[in-house]
């Protein structure tokens, strides 16, 4: 029996609190497609590999680059050719919120309608500029709920690749910067489940 081998990848710029006005290119998106054309070209490669990329295309996207949707139209020839390379290609979301002071962000999960509304942003970008409806997505950094998982359904989303068993608990993130419960899902079996 083989086990196919999902490999995701966020497409999202490099930073995570962006000042308004700032609008970086997505270096890591860039240097990772590249690094993904050299490994399909090598002989060891197994077509079971999949690689999947999450785009982001959430209300701090919308905020900084004055488009939810600048992802994917700046980087659309890639993300078409990854479609061609039969990638699952679909949604990365961050709940991040301005804060009053107008420069500074929150991500917040403790209100699930505004992150149904981020996901809910994303995933209508998405489908309009990809042409098709995201069935994979990821929320950042690895939190969610009962009510995000139902609404995500609701949408369509098949795949949610949201847990991970990294058992990291520390993200590179200032104090403060996160409001509500986050779930780590360290307790999740290191193999296959349902």
């Amino acid at each position: 029996m083989s086990l196919p081998v999902y490999i995701t990848f966020h497409v999202e710029p490099n930073e995570l609190y962006l000042k308004q006005g700032q609008k970086p290119d997505w270096i890591g998106f860039e240097e990772g497609f590249e690094f993904v054309k050299t490994v399909r070209e090598q002989s060891w490669f197994d077509q079971q590999i999949k690689f999947v990329w999450l785009v982001r295309a959430d209300p701090q996207i919308d905020t900084i680059y004055g488009d939810a949707s600048w992802g994917i139209k700046k980087y659309r020839d890639k993300l078409s050719e990854l479609v061609t390379q039969a990638d699952d290609i679909g949604i990365h979301v961050h709940p991040y919120r301005l804060q009053g002071d107008g420069q500074s962000w929150v991500q917040d999960f403790s209100d699930d309608e505004w992150l149904q509304h981020c996901i809910g942003t994303a995933f209508k970008h998405f489908s309009k500029e990809m042409q098709f409806a995201a069935r994979c997505m990821s929320i950042g950094p690895n939190s969610t709920s009962t009510t995000i998982v139902n609404y995500c359904r609701e949408l369509g989303i098949k795949y949610d690749f949201t847990p991970s068993h990294n058992g990291k608990r520390d993200f590179n993130q200032a104090p403060g910067v996160i409001k509500g419960a986050m779930k780590y899902y360290k307790s999740l079996p290191p193999y296959p489940y349902t």
